[in-house]
């Protein structure tokens, strides 16, 4: 009867640690890298499929404050009067800062502003543009190191709109 007493505080203890781990551990803490996807609109006649990576480095606070930088690279289908694969590359460089939540501190609100600048390719003719880039986004850490997030980011040297899912893996 001792030990299965025994065994049931060790039980009971290791259940406790672990959730007041839980509780304490700084999901979006760190460096990440992380691949995205979703629709890219810049009016009624552009449009279409994006997809990119990206990279970053947060700090999180303990009172669940949270900054950093990121990066993305990105790339479209988006096509306009026949001409497919106009958005060639875009890259953007955004300081974000968010707040930490939930009863595990697994969910992040989080918004950015930054760099863009996007190459455009009809054919034979470039284009490139530069301006501001700004995004609001969700955040949920679903394992250790990997999350899911959502965002809707906003190009102005397009006047476009991206909204994106996507996951990263924290290291």
């Amino acid at each position: 009867m001792k030990k299965i007493l025994a065994a049931g505080a060790a039980i009971l203890l290791a259940t406790t640690t672990s959730n007041a781990q839980d509780q304490n551990e700084k999901h979006f803490d760190g460096g990440y890298v992380g691949a995205e996807a979703g629709y890219l609109d810049a009016g009624s006649n552009f449009n279409g499929l994006y997809y990119g990576a990206t990279a970053g480095f947060r700090k999180q606070n303990d009172n669940g404050f949270v900054f950093g930088i990121e990066g993305n690279l990105g790339k479209s289908n988006a096509e306009v009067g026949g001409f497919e694969n106009i958005i060639d590359n875009q890259w953007s460089a955004m300081g974000t800062a968010g707040w930490v939540f939930g009863n595990e501190n697994r969910d992040l609100i989080s918004v950015g502003l930054g760099y863009v600048r996007v190459t455009a390719e009809i054919e034979d003719f470039k284009n490139t543009g530069d301006g501001i880039s700004s995004f609001i986004g969700y955040e949920r850490a679903i394992g250790k190191n990997l999350s899911f997030r959502l965002r809707a980011t906003s190009y102005d040297a397009l006047d476009t709109f991206i909204g994106t899912g996507g996951l990263s893996f924290r290291f």
